[in-house]
């Protein structure tokens, strides 16, 4: 199942799914939601940023946040 099919099902669950092309985005997407952003699905290899260093970016704007 590719990204688009897991954010259509989890949209279809019920979940609010925001997709983001590049992790400086996923960042900002944390930022704009704050508390109403509740995970972090994210791939291992990115461009730019690993998905480590995305998680690590994420808690440092939300420490809370969980991290798939």
């Amino acid at each position: 199942m590719d990204g688009a099919a897991r954010a259509r099902a989890l949209t279809q669950a019920g979940i609010e799914v925001r997709v983001a092309a590049s992790a400086e985005s996923a960042l900002a997407i944390i930022k704009e939601l704050g508390d109403r952003a509740a995970l972090l699905v994210t791939d291992v290899v990115m461009p730019q940023l690993s998905g480590r260093e995305l998680a690590e970016g994420a808690s440092e704007i939300r420490p809370d946040l969980a991290v798939m």
